[in-house]
């Protein structure tokens, strides 16, 4: 359980370092970061660790894999609080971030419910075969659910950009024409 809480504590802060990129368009080392946390770390860790049968040194590894993103974020953190010229004032951006996030975090935890309950259950109400199904139709919308979020990743941050130019009439003719292409 620890090694799961500690692994859950390092994603958080790769999850920040990530939409932190993200958010400011640096989609090369937002790439960067995710093959290196979720393609080539986890192959040297599974390389030398799948023999043991440890799983708990696996995720403990992963978590600490996910925690290297301290550094940077504590380089930013830096720079920025070096470059402000004014106090610090933290109580009114962290309550506007917790309006902002607690509300959906509900759709969230929703969701990975839905994900997790129907195939662990699928077995005790049909056949394992029933549930390899479930399995592989929950797959298929998996691949949806990235298609559709990396379009966010990309459209999003465009159509900000845009509204904040001012660029409204642009940004609706460019709106309309992806509900046409999605229709």
């Amino acid at each position: 359980v620890i090694a799961i809480l500690f692994m859950l504590v390092g994603y958080s802060f790769y999850g920040v370092l990530y939409a932190f990129y993200r958010g400011t368009g640096q989609m090369e080392k937002a790439n960067l970061l995710q093959l290196v946390v979720f393609a080539l770390g986890p192959i040297v860790i599974a390389s030398a660790y799948a023999t043991t049968r440890r799983v708990d040194w696996i995720l403990f590894l992963m978590g600490t894999l996910c925690l290297t993103s301290v550094v940077p974020l504590g380089i930013y953190l830096s720079k920025g609080v070096s470059s402000c010229r004014q106090p610090l004032r933290i109580g009114s951006p962290i309550k506007e971030l917790f309006q902002y996030g607690f509300p959906r975090t509900a759709a969230g935890l929703a969701l990975s419910g839905i994900w997790t309950i129907g195939p662990l259950l699928a077995p005790h109400f049909g056949l394992m075969k029933d549930a390899g199904y479930l399995m592989a139709g929950q797959s298929v919308f998996g691949l949806a659910d990235v298609g559709i979020s990396a379009f966010g990743i990309i459209a999003l941050p465009k159509a900000a950009q845009l509204l904040s130019e001012g660029r409204v009439e642009f940004l609706r003719e460019r709106i309309q024409d992806i509900t046409v292409l999605t229709i």
